[in-house]
């Protein structure tokens, strides 16, 4: 049942026992997955059915000193689905050592293995419809006909997949629609936790609709599953008693904040030499769509004392990634944002897109570029982790939103470590290439140059990770290794602001795998009876 707190919906007062604050893609998966096996849950939605500017502007907010940072407001989606109704659906697992103390690199590391994850990446796996996708590059590259590339010990070749559905509200649609233990209610936009009296236990969540509605909905527990930027800002809100807030006694709350530094970092030259195709864009096999990425094997990294990073190579046209400008503008117009757009822009969008209608369609073959444009060249780009203990932060600006909360504050910042992983990176490659004849590596002026204009260099990719990480101890973070708020004994955060080393895979696949971690353990806890703590 889809209920809209703008409208007169009937809503009964009777308590549920799961209240999911966020219907995004972990949001949803957790709320539907818990009201298939007979919990009573709740799903509450900021947004509505559709995109509304007036919903989208309570992301608005400051960008702090460091970076440039346009993921504050364009890289996230204030409606039903979230960024799943915008998303190109590009999933990858975190390899095994992510998970690991990595001694190079303070603050790596999960609170448990990969192996705990493993059933719940196959399960996700499942729900983005890819169960009998091909796994691995080696079975790719047989699929696709080809050998694998011979790099050498110092790179690896590694395929990211792509969802064949990528809106949630379409992969739930029956769920959400019919079932009777699950309820959904739209412009519910979350102001605060209600506590009782022992600090501990949270009772409600008050909301508050922009027309001036205010309900506090109740449950036995809570999920706070909004967006890695939202977590922080939410939990940051000043306590109404002017306490602090259990969650937050060591201030860990919005410190450090991740995105992966994106760029080109080379051009390349001479790419007819022994370079393939499939190396240049993305591929399809059996209906499934991949694109090949260039990654450093965890013995080099140790090595070189690198942080994770993973390349791709691209066709640029006039300075633009082609695929990433298409889907740009595709972004621009679903979301209204004619002032963004230039003609320049939505003729782009014309000549590309027979790219975006092959993500969307199964066919078992390649797509291939249309003829070769004397303003394309190719060019190397780079996904690169940051720091796990990285100095970006999350804090609240002095202004407010129309629901009369204090809007987010970002200082995104690259350190020492990432600029070298990436130098170093090129390095690699460049040596790799043409000892292999596979082309020349031409590095971007600013790559050698002083590290502030190198670092200008790079944008956010809308991966907004950290900020509420996990941890043993809440001095060291802000939940624990059951996504549990340090401080509470029945609420419980399920976003990417949970990941404390986040390698430089997209992470929905990873967030997916936690939601469903997180569901059989609340499964568990109100199967057996537990009391809240």
């Amino acid at each position: 049942m889809i209920l809209d707190l703008e409208n007169p919906d009937p809503l009964d007062d009777r308590e549920f026992a799961v209240c999911v604050i966020g219907a995004g893609a972990a949001g949803i998966t957790l709320a539907a997955r818990l009201a298939r096996r007979g919990v009573r849950t709740l799903l509450l939605e900021a947004g509505g059915r559709g995109y509304r500017r007036q919903d989208q502007d309570q992301y608005k907010g400051e960008v702090g000193d460091g970076l440039a940072f346009t993921g504050l407001y364009d890289g996230r989606f204030r409606l039903f689905g979230g960024s799943t109704t915008q998303w190109a659906g590009q999933i990858l697992e975190l390899d095994d050592f992510i998970f690991d103390k990595r001694p190079w690199i303070p603050g790596s590391g999960w609170p448990f293995p990969k192996s705990v994850l493993a059933p719940y990446y196959r399960q996700a796996a499942e729900l983005e419809g890819l169960a009998a996708a091909p796994r691995g590059s080696a079975e790719i590259w047989q699929r696709l006909g080809m050998t694998p590339p011979a790099f050498g010990e110092d790179l690896v070749s590694a395929f990211s997949d792509f969802c064949l559905k990528t809106n949630f509200t379409e992969v739930f649609h029956d769920t959400l629609e019919t079932d009777a233990n699950l309820t959904v209610c739209l412009h519910a936009n979350a102001c605060n936790f209600v506590l009782a009296a022992d600090g501990a236990t949270v009772t409600g969540v008050r909301c508050r609709t922009l027309t001036g509605i205010e309900r506090t909905f109740r449950a036995s527990m809570f999920v706070l599953s909004v967006g890695g930027i939202e977590s922080s800002r939410f939990l940051l809100q000043p306590q109404q008693d002017g306490a602090v807030a259990p969650w937050n006694r060591h201030g860990m709350v919005g410190r450090h904040f991740q995105d992966h530094l994106l760029g080109r970092v080379a051009d390349i030259v001479e790419p007819n030499s022994r370079l393939p195709d499939v190396y240049l864009d993305f591929a399809a096999v059996g209906g499934y769509r991949f694109q090949h990425k260039i990654k450093l094997p965890p013995e080099t990294q140790r090595r070189l004392e690198m942080l994770d990073i993973g390349g791709f190579i691209t066709y640029f046209t006039g300075g633009f990634d082609d695929m990433a400008r298409a889907y740009e503008t595709t972004r621009l117009i679903r979301t209204r944002r004619w002032e963004k757009l230039t003609a320049a822009s939505v003729f782009h969008l014309a000549t590309n897109i027979h790219k975006l209608l092959w993500h969307k369609i199964p066919y078992s073959r390649s797509i291939r570029s249309i003829a070769p444009s004397r303003r394309r060249t190719l060019t190397l780009n780079v996904n690169c982790e940051q720091s796990p203990l990285s100095q970006s932060r999350i804090t609240l600006s002095d202004s407010r939103d129309a629901l009369g909360l204090f809007r987010a504050r970002v200082d995104w910042r690259a350190s020492e470590q990432e600029l070298y992983t990436i130098r170093k990176y090129v390095e690699v490659v460049g040596d790799v290439f043409q000892a292999r004849g596979l082309g020349r590596i031409v590095p971007i002026a600013e790559l050698h140059g002083d590290d502030g204009g190198f670092a200008a260099t790079f944008r956010d990719s809308f991966h907004h990770l950290g900020g509420t990480r996990i941890a043993s101890s809440q001095d060291q973070g802000v939940v624990d290794p059951d996504l549990r708020l340090f401080g509470t004994n029945n609420a419980y955060v399920c976003s990417t602001s949970v990941f404390p080393s986040a390698g430089f895979a997209n992470p929905t696949h990873t967030l997916l795998a936690l939601a469903l971690r997180l569901s059989d353990h609340l499964h568990t806890r109100l199967g057996a009876g537990a009391a809240p703590g």
